[in-house]
């Protein structure tokens, strides 16, 4: 074999298992997000934490998780809700609730954008689905 196409069997064999390597090797983060800090109270909007059925939190099998109500003084609620994973294994990926909530018999009749002031933040928008959305297996 000549000298050059040992160099690049070697460059093709050292990228792949560099490749392979980090395609496998999972990095965990020292701690995960502290919910807690999520004010209770934003502007109009006072809040409250709520939680699923247990056997939610089995199938999900998050690390953390919140899930707050929030209401305004006309008596709207909005709901947040935020699961950490400490871990992503291979072949799996964040993932929208777009395709997550549908996959788990889910079905979100639409979506609308809705503007959230964050302290130090800015105003961000972010996916409201509207109040007419339901469990397809119910």
């Amino acid at each position: 074999m000549r000298p050059v196409g040992l160099v690049a069997a070697m460059v093709i064999l050292l990228g792949g298992g560099a490749g392979n390597y980090f395609r496998y090797v999972e990095r965990l983060p020292e701690h995960g997000p502290d919910f807690s800090r999520i004010p209770y109270r934003a502007g109009e909007y006072d809040g409250e934490e709520r939680r699923f059925s247990d056997a939610s939190y089995q199938i999900l099998q998050a690390d953390t998780s919140t899930l707050r109500v929030y209401h305004d003084r006309a008596g709207h609620r909005y709901s947040l809700f935020s699961a950490y994973f400490a871990s992503q294994r291979y072949g799996s990926q964040v993932h929208s609730p777009k395709h997550c909530l549908p996959g788990g018999g889910w079905r979100i009749r639409s979506l609308e954008p809705f503007p959230v002031e964050l302290p130090n933040r800015g105003r961000h928008i972010v996916n409201r689905p509207s109040s007419n959305w339901n469990s397809a297996a119910r």
